[in-house]
């Protein structure tokens, strides 16, 4: 495990679009990253998709989970904050919310059956990555469909039916790097329990710890 740490968020996004530059600059063609949402990759997502290079277009964006609801939030987040500004055509990396089991699985198999660079990962208050919740999965589960934590359930607008598909952290595990990027003061203490703990799967992030390129990126100091 090594931990980085930076001024600002935007420290953290210069950080990584070098590092992408540089990969997707030896690329002749695309690469394949596990993509987050919410506050924490969008920094990058902009600095990326406004830059106006060429090589932008080489990203191939694999959508880590998506709620079970008809309104395809976390996909149409991705759409919205890099593959349309960006113009990354990825349809087949996208999870549809409406899929079976049987689909999710066969989706999960498919994206593991290729390479995959980078995992990019966010952190939840509780310790989650993707939507692998605290619970008994360890770094085997590789990802399906499950129920949202209470504590996630808080940040998240009204849903009828509160189960969404994700990829876990036996998946994340996969790629031949990891940055799980942490931003903002509130998330010190779940952070220093991720840095302190032992893998557990009672903190899913701290499975990570097993991959041997497992990288920390924080504004946290």
């Amino acid at each position: 495990m090594k931990i980085q740490r930076f001024q600002t968020p935007d420290a953290i996004a210069d950080h990584l679009f070098g590092i992408f530059k540089e990969l997707s600059t030896a690329k002749t063609e695309g690469f394949r990253f596990f993509a987050p949402t919410g506050k924490t990759p969008r920094p990058f997502y902009a600095k990326a998709t406004q830059s106006g290079e060429r090589w932008i277009k080489k990203l191939r964006p694999i959508q880590i989970d998506e709620i079970r609801d008809r309104r395809r939030l976390y996909g149409e987040e991705l759409r919205e904050t890099l593959l349309r500004p960006g113009r990354i055509d990825a349809p087949d990396l996208i999870i549809d919310p409406n899929w079976t089991d049987r689909q999710f699985n066969h989706h999960l198999q498919s994206v593991l059956s290729q390479e995959i660079e980078f995992s990019f990962l966010g952190l939840g208050m509780n310790g989650h990555v993707g939507l692998h919740e605290p619970g008994d999965r360890d770094l085997s589960y590789l990802g399906g469909r499950v129920m949202i934590s209470e504590s996630t359930l808080k940040k998240l607008p009204p849903l009828a039916v509160p189960e969404a598909f994700t990829f876990g952290a036996g998946a994340f595990i996969k790629a031949k790097k990891i940055f799980l990027v942490v931003t903002g003061v509130e998330k010190k203490s779940i952070l220093d329990q991720v840095i302190e703990t032992p893998p557990t799967s009672q903190i899913p992030a701290t499975l990570l710890k097993e991959h041997p390129d497992f990288q920390i990126l924080t504004d946290i100091n």
